[in-house]
């Protein structure tokens, strides 16, 4: 598998921004499912949305992925997103945590109340090509289909912490799902997937899967345009 062509834009938190704001438009009649991950790509794009006139009226919110600490740890990316929701997240119909202690089941449950489906999923791209919390050799790469939330752990260790994360099968569910990539540091995990590279982020598959590049995470790889959000 190998990720679809890299969509390469000025900046990556505002155009995902625009492409989040175009969903929430052709769907205005129900209220919106998003999913974030944590990270620092994350919040820019939660970020690059509340600095918009976004609408969050009654949008159901969940997480992409958490690490297993205290809600008010500095590493906690339920932390890092409500501070970037601010006000915001009083007009949500649901801000959705992720909680290690009530396991993974539990939160494969309020996804099914809220539909089973997501509208738009933000996935971020780690150096090693991990995705969510989807790490090279690990054990959330198999588990069986159906499961849609998985307990999993960094095998290397580079990546602190044991985790909750959404499934492939979750990810997979959502009508688009946008994988948003900046920096220089990110450019060589690009060309390994392009070199086609079985890292975890190249199993990605959904019905619209956009990954959305700026010029220096790109370097001189092929790039295609994003003309219109969109466009069919």
């Amino acid at each position: 598998m190998s990720l679809p062509p890299l969509t390469l834009v000025e900046d990556v938190p505002d155009a995902f921004a625009e492409l989040a704001d175009a969903t929430r438009r052709r769907q205005a009649a129900r209220p919106l499912r998003l999913a974030f991950s944590g990270g620092s790509a994350g919040r820019a794009c939660l970020d690059a949305m509340t600095a918009t006139e976004f609408d969050w009226t009654g949008v159901d919110f969940f997480l992409v992925d958490e690490r297993c600490v205290p809600p008010d740890h500095p590493d906690s990316n339920a932390r890092s997103l409500a501070e970037g929701l601010g006000d915001a997240r009083a007009r949500l119909g649901g801000f959705h945590l992720m909680s290690c202690e009530a396991g993974p089941e539990a939160y494969a449950a309020e996804i099914a109340a809220a539909g089973g489906a997501f509208d738009l999923v933000q996935l971020g791209l780690g150096p090693d090509g991990h995705t969510a919390s989807l790490f090279p050799h690990s054990a959330a790469l198999e588990v069986p289909n159906g499961t849609l939330v998985a307990r999993n752990e960094d095998p290397t260790g580079n990546n602190r912490h044991p985790r909750l994360t959404l499934t492939y099968d979750a990810i997979s569910r959502a009508a688009l799902v946008v994988m948003t990539v900046f920096g220089a540091a990110k450019h060589d995990v690009l060309v390994a997937l392009h070199e086609g590279a079985d890292l975890p982020a190249a199993r990605v598959v959904a019905p619209r899967l956009v990954v959305l590049v700026d010029r220096d995470a790109a370097g001189a790889l092929p790039t295609v345009p994003l003309l219109s959000p969109l466009v069919d």
